[in-house]
C-alpha cells in the first residue's frame, strides 16, 4: 500500500459534513469549533498513519492547521465546489481518508476511525431511496 496525506480541503469537507449533520465524534461548544476539532483529529490520524508507514517523522502541522481552519469556514460559508459535492462524493472521500489513515496499529480504536465510520454511515442513510428500502427481508 502507498499512503499519502489527504488534502486539507478533503479533510475539511468531511469535518464540515460531520459537524453540520450531527455525527461528530469530537464535540465542542459551537458548530464551527466542532468542525475544527474534527478536522484536526482526522488530519492528525492521517499524518500519524503516514509516519507509521514510512517512519520519516515529517511534520505536517501546517496541513493540520489549514484543514481545521477550512472546516470552520465550510460549516457556514462553503464555496461552490464544496456545495456541489453529492452524498456519493462524501462516501467515497470518507473511504479514501479511511484507507489513507489506517497504518497505525491501533487505528480501528481511534476517534478518527470512529468519526470516519459515522460520516460514511450518515452519508449512506442520505442516499436516494434509503428511507423506502426494505429494512428486513423475510422472504
Amino acid at each position: 500500500m502507498s499512503a499519502f496525506i489527504c488534502s486539507p480541503e478533503h479533510v475539511a469537507v468531511l469535518a464540515a459534513f460531520a459537524a453540520t449533520n450531527a455525527v461528530a465524534a469530537y464535540r465542542r461548544d459551537s458548530l464551527q469549533d466542532t468542525a475544527k476539532a474534527i478536522a484536526d483529529g482526522l488530519m492528525r490520524q492521517n499524518i500519524r498513519s503516514m509516519c507509521d508507514r514510512y517512519s520519516d517523522g515529517k511534520v505536517y502541522l501546517d496541513l493540520q492547521k489549514k484543514a481545521a481552519a477550512l472546516a470552520k469556514k465550510y460549516t457556514t460559508s462553503p464555496p461552490a465546489e464544496v456545495r456541489a459535492l453529492c452524498v456519493v462524493d462524501i462516501i467515497k472521500m470518507a473511504s479514501c481518508l479511511d484507507y489513507q489513515s489506517c497504518e497505525s496499529d491501533d487505528y480501528d480504536s481511534t476517534d478518527a476511525a470512529i468519526q470516519i465510520r459515522w460520516i460514511a454511515g450518515k452519508a449512506h442513510r442520505m442516499l436516494d431511496g434509503w428511507d423506502d428500502a426494505v429494512w428486513e427481508f423475510q422472504g
